[in-house]
């Protein structure tokens, strides 16, 4: 009878009573995982060089003068297959190179693939679908801002060697930020150089640079703003303030074009900031300077240099293979409209072969 009396405390009941509901939580559980089909998950593969705990950094090391180089030989080792980089303080860093793999993250299975908080590349929620639209009606008439930097661009005789790489680059960065800011930096042709460009290729260089480095080494020094963290921030001050006054310019300018009555409904050719501007009465929460600022940038950053190292490879490939020039002119004027005008769309371009 004591027995029982002692079974009945308060805190036996408790304890008991949050066992049982533990072992059905359990219970469900495995049960559920035991319905669930067995899913082949791929171990992805690594490369031969790779060691127990420092993993990829001696590849780093040893090959940083050609680590471009590196990652190419060991996709093409894998077939294109997918596999991992392992670099201690940076985690596992999955190398995805074919176009079924790179559209897989970046289109079909798009929101699969969870955004941060910074950035267009990484925004989620109303932001990222705002941003993600405005580049579309700032592209409906691309080729104003496309050809202007080209055709004010100095002349050469046909004697004359051209730098395509640095032709390229030039040629992006002034269309990107015309597109983006309405700005035109002048840059094909120019003797110096853009403090903003400068100041853009330079932390393009340092950003790159912490991918061979341990996490804990360029934090440390972007705590102490000592070395090349130091220089990174400069660098990030010079393009933001340069931005931030571009970009309070357009706002000074939309302000006066309103006040006294100018109607910019039709105007064609608008830059991202004149249109985030103008639509941003219609959205709820609204952009920052500093929303504005990190698009832009995104977007100049992102389109820069892989639209001119695509350029630069596309020429250096067209003219060792002058039979695919070709073929890719014939399928041009067959498939293409001869509208110079018709802006393109990615539907258009997919049943395309080259």
């Amino acid at each position: 009878m004591d027995r029982l009396i002692e079974l009945e405390d308060p805190k036996i009941s408790l304890v008991t009573g949050t066992a049982l509901a533990l072992l059905a939580v359990s219970s469900i559980h495995s049960l559920r995982r035991s319905k669930r089909p067995n899913r082949p998950y791929r171990v992805l593969e690594t490369a031969d060089s790779t060691l127990p705990v420092v993993g990829n950094l001696v590849d780093a090391i040893t090959r940083n003068d050609d680590f471009h180089d590196w990652f190419m030989e060991q996709t093409v080792r894998f077939n294109g297959r997918m596999w991992r980089v392992v670099i201690p303080g940076q985690g596992e860093m999955i190398v995805a190179t074919t176009p079924e793999a790179v559209e897989e993250v970046l289109s079909t299975q798009f929101d699969t693939f969870v955004k941060g908080a910074y950035q267009i590349a990484q925004d989620n929620g109303q932001v990222l679908l705002c941003q993600r639209a405005r580049p579309v009606h700032a592209a409906v008439h691309p080729e104003e801002h496309a050809t202007r930097p080209y055709g004010d661009g100095q002349r050469h005789s046909n004697e004359t060697a051209w730098d395509l790489n640095a032709l390229f680059h030039d040629f992006t960065i002034d269309t990107f930020v015309e597109m983006g800011l309405g700005v035109d930096l002048k840059s094909i042709g120019a003797t110096t150089r853009h403090a903003f460009n400068e100041a853009l290729d330079d932390a393009a260089r340092i950003v790159s640079q912490r991918f061979r480095r341990p996490e804990w080494a360029w934090k440390l020094e972007r705590w102490m703003n000592v070395g090349e963290e130091a220089v990174l921030k400069r660098h990030m001050d010079t393009v933001h303030e340069w931005m931030r006054g571009v970009i309070q310019e357009s706002v000074d300018g939309l302000i006066q074009k309103k006040q006294s009555g100018v109607d910019t409904s039709n105007q064609v050719g608008k830059s991202i900031v004149e249109l985030f501007l103008e639509h941003a009465d219609e959205e709820k929460d609204g952009l920052s300077h500093n929303d504005l600022i990190d698009f832009v940038l995104t977007l100049v950053v992102g389109a820069r240099d892989t639209t001119a190292d695509t350029l630069t490879w596309l020429f250096y490939a067209l003219g060792k293979h002058p039979e695919v020039e070709k073929k890719l002119r014939d399928e041009m004027k067959r498939e293409l409209t001869s509208d110079r005008s018709t802006y393109l769309t990615t539907e258009q371009l997919k049943p395309l072969v080259y």
